[in-house]
């Protein structure tokens, strides 16, 4: 059993609170993710601590907006700093 949650990673650290024994989490992981409320920084560390399976998903910064209109390089970039 699991949860998932796009937009905010408080939420979901409020649901790991709840110390339910969740198998895995969905949650948004991208290279635009690393400073703005980060799932990354601030969720992985926990599930890993707590070996709950991470899925990761919009990987390319939700529907890819960032980068579709920036060539390419642009997006290498961003994710190779």
């Amino acid at each position: 059993m699991g949860f998932t949650g796009h937009k905010d990673a408080d939420i979901h650290l409020r649901m790991l609170s709840l110390n339910f024994p969740f198998d895995a989490c969905q949650l948004p992981l991208n290279g635009f993710d690393a400073k703005f409320k980060s799932f990354q920084q601030r969720v992985l560390p926990e599930l890993a601590r707590r070996q709950i399976a991470a899925i990761g998903m919009k990987s390319l910064g939700g529907d890819g907006r960032a980068i579709k209109k920036r060539p390419p390089e642009w997006a290498r970039r961003c994710v190779m700093r």
